[in-house]
C-alpha cells in the first residue's frame, strides 16, 4: 500500500480566508508599524548616545533610559508587524523544505513557545507598574 498524502489545508492560502476581527487587527498593526518604523532608527542612535555618555564620559542621564523604554514600544509594533506580514527571522533552509502542515505547526509551536512567554513576562512586569500608576 503506498502512503498518499493529504492536504489539510486544500488549495486555500492564509490569504485566502477572511477573518473580519484578524483582518482589523492586522490593518491596525500594519498601519502603525508602516508609520513609526524609523523611531527603531532613533532607538539605536539614543542608546549608543546614552551608552558613551555612560562608559565613555561617566555621565548618563536617568531620563534618556525613560526615552528609551517608552520608545520599545514601537518595537513591538515591529515584532507584531513582523508575524502578521510573515516577515520574522527564523531558519528558512529547514523551513522550506517542510510540507505546508509541518511549516504551520513549527509557526504555531514557535510563536507559543517564543513569542507568548515573552509577551506573558512583559505584561505581568508591566501590570504592577500601571496599578501603582492609578
Amino acid at each position: 500500500m503506498s502512503k498518499q498524502s493529504v492536504n489539510y489545508f486544500g488549495e486555500c492560502d492564509n490569504k485566502d480566508v477572511f477573518i473580519p476581527v484578524s483582518s482589523f487587527l492586522t490593518s491596525i498593526v500594519t498601519s502603525v508599524a508602516t508609520k513609526t518604523a524609523w523611531i527603531n532608527v532613533l532607538v539605536m542612535i539614543i542608546i549608543i548616545i546614552q551608552v558613551v555618555l555612560r562608559y565613555g564620559f561617566h555621565s548618563g542621564a536617568a531620563w534618556v533610559d525613560e526615552l528609551i523604554w517608552h520608545f520599545y514600544a514601537f518595537f513591538m509594533f515591529g515584532l507584531a508587524y513582523a508575524v502578521t506580514t510573515d516577515s520574522h527571522i527564523r531558519v528558512d533552509i529547514a523551513h522550506m523544505h517542510f510540507s505546508k502542515k509541518k511549516q504551520r505547526i513549527f509557526e504555531v509551536l514557535g510563536i507559543l513557545l517564543l513569542i507568548m512567554p515573552f509577551t506573558i513576562i512583559v505584561f505581568d512586569h508591566s501590570v504592577d507598574w500601571v496599578i501603582n500608576l492609578i
